[in-house]
């Protein structure tokens, strides 16, 4: 089979659209948002990839300049490329008020390197980080999210994430998707996505996955989200949508945020959980692990 030829240039999705689509609940309404440019085009090579990335931070250079006496969020970039084409901008006008948006982690050492000592000139601002991160990295900045407190409607979805890279993969994740499609496929439809039995989602039905009426199942390996936060979660979070995360550090800030999200160690909790729920127009999840009090997660 031939394979197709490079292109120079062409177009792709927007990596970093999750930013953008949850903006209107982050709480930086105060601020000039600067988007990095060129966000859907790329290249088979790399040293074009390199120019269009250059490019891009080019465009916020450009609108941290005309805003510098604003408060300023830059949204997605990264950086490294940051650091050499926006800072040395910053830096010779003076600009005080911009917060870095640090994209999904800080797994990387050579971004926690840059991270720090930019710090000295930028805000480096991360989504929701818990308490322990905080501890970790005191120079960061938190970037807080405001759900959408719409009206709740009855749970008749589930989308079942498995992962799609190898740090997402978590042992047993196919059996445990298994046992929930077994356990509630009959009440509510259920959707399996990533994964070696998964499938890729439509847009219309991404769309839907963020939605009202519907659950949301991450079964990541949480422990290499010590230090990163998930799209998926972040933009459920902000829609108001049901989450249920395997118990971690980050799954335990969600809760004390009050956010729908609901920790668990075993499937028979979520089958449980999303069975007494399904139709319901609210879920109400007491867990003794905490302080012992109910949280309306899809209620108001």
């Amino acid at each position: 089979m031939r394979s197709s030829p490079k292109k120079i240039i062409r177009r792709c999705g927007d990596p970093h659209a999750i930013y953008a689509r949850i903006l209107p609940f982050m709480d930086v309404r105060e601020h000039r948002i600067a988007r990095r440019g060129l966000m859907t085009f790329t290249s088979d090579y790399r040293l074009v990839r390199y120019l269009v990335m250059i490019l891009g931070h080019l465009k916020i250079a450009k609108q941290i300049y005309r805003h510098r006496k604003e408060r300023i969020f830059v949204s997605e970039g990264s950086l490294s490329v940051f650091a050499f084409i926006v800072l040395p901008v910053i830096i010779m006008f003076r600009v005080k008020h911009v917060i870095f948006n640090v994209n999904h982690n800080f797994n990387n050492a050579l971004e926690r390197f840059n991270a720090r000592w930019m710090a000295r000139w930028v805000a480096i601002g991360f989504i929701e980080p818990s308490e322990v991160f905080l501890r970790r990295y005191p120079f960061v900045t938190p970037v807080r999210i405001i759900p959408d407190s719409s009206a709740s409607q009855p749970i008749c979805r589930a989308y079942v994430f498995l992962g799609q890279r190898a740090e997402q993969f978590e042992t047993g994740a196919e059996a445990f998707a298994d046992a929930i499609d077994a356990g509630v496929g009959r009440q509510m439809d259920v959707a399996r996505v990533g994964g070696s039995q998964g499938r890729r989602l439509s847009d219309e039905e991404f769309c839907m996955a963020f939605s009202p009426g519907s659950a949301i199942i991450l079964l990541y390996n949480m422990e290499n989200y010590s230090e990163r936060h998930s799209g998926i979660v972040l933009e459920a979070i902000a829609n108001g949508v049901v989450v249920f995360l395997r118990r971690s550090e980050l799954g335990a800030h969600y809760r004390s945020c009050a956010f729908r999200v609901h920790e668990f160690d075993s499937c028979d909790e979520v089958v449980n959980i999303l069975a007494g729920a399904a139709g319901e127009a609210t879920l109400r999840i007491c867990d003794d692990r905490s302080t012992g009090f109910e949280r309306g997660l899809v209620g108001g």
